[in-house]
């Protein structure tokens, strides 16, 4: 019993180690897309007349 426990612990620590990794991964990429679209978004809006972002980022606090 106490060994088949003691495999069940060190493949559950494996899998959370492995998991844990993954996520590291997918966060670093999902920073890079954000980073991405942040730009592309900024980009698209400076060759817009009119967006809702604009309207909202004046410092006089009026609309456009």
């Amino acid at each position: 019993m106490h060994s088949a426990l003691a495999d069940y612990c060190a493949r559950w620590s494996q899998g959370l180690g492995t998991l844990t990794e993954d996520a590291e991964v997918v966060g670093e990429f999902l920073e890079h897309v954000a980073k991405a679209y942040r730009g592309t978004d900024a980009a698209a809006a400076e060759n817009c007349a009119w967006t809702p972002a604009r309207r909202w980022s004046r410092t006089d606090g009026r609309a456009w």
